[in-house]
């Protein structure tokens, strides 16, 4: 089950930085299908830490581009960052309590924060790292 598929419409026009996206729907996707085919909880731990780590380095990359670009919510989109970091690790606390029902709302969270993240805060800079 693919609870989020890359579109076009998500790229943000810097290769590396799109690929990385990929990864991290790719992360949410499996997490997805562990918690829906209630696999063991260890195994949705870990892929809720590896989303957290791989999220942090990703956001480190993006703001690295802000501190070379002309990106003027630089500040905004940092604490946003740390808004999604703090959040999937409140969701990796709770994996071990997850039942079916917590699991489902798990999944739409994440499905949401990573829309929400690629789809509107991430195209907010867009236009402003094409040279990046």
């Amino acid at each position: 089950m693919n609870i989020i598929e890359w579109k076009e419409s998500m790229s943000v026009g810097n290769v590396n930085l799109d690929a990385e996206h990929k990864q991290l729907i790719s992360l949410v996707n499996k997490i997805a299908n562990s918690l829906a085919t209630n696999s063991q909880q260890a195994t949705a731990k870990d892929l809720i830490d590896e989303l957290t780590e791989s999220t942090i380095d990703h956001f480190h990359h993006e703001e690295n581009i802000f501190n070379s670009s002309a990106y003027p919510h630089s500040e905004n989109h940092r604490l946003k960052h740390s808004e999604l970091i703090q959040k999937l690790k409140q969701i990796s606390e709770t994996i071990p309590q997850t039942d079916h029902k917590t699991g489902n709302s798990i999944i739409i969270e994440l499905k949401d924060l990573f829309n929400d993240h690629i789809l509107q805060t991430d195209m907010a800079y867009a236009g402003y790292i094409t040279n990046y």
